[in-house]
């Protein structure tokens, strides 16, 4: 993703693809401060889940 978001121009669908990803990545992995654990990272879009009252 770092390469691809270096190496393109601004505003190609690949360029908004890689930015996205890797920033809501790095967003996620700002968070973790310890050695060993797993780490998950879901990135959805889509449309919350409903709950039931």
């Amino acid at each position: 993703m770092w390469d691809t978001r270096h190496a393109t121009t601004p505003l190609e669908a690949e360029w908004a693809l890689a930015t996205t990803a890797y920033n809501r990545i790095a967003a996620e992995l700002t968070a973790v401060d310890g050695e060993g654990q797993t780490i998950r990272i879901v990135l959805d879009d889509g449309l919350p889940h409903e709950t039931s009252d």
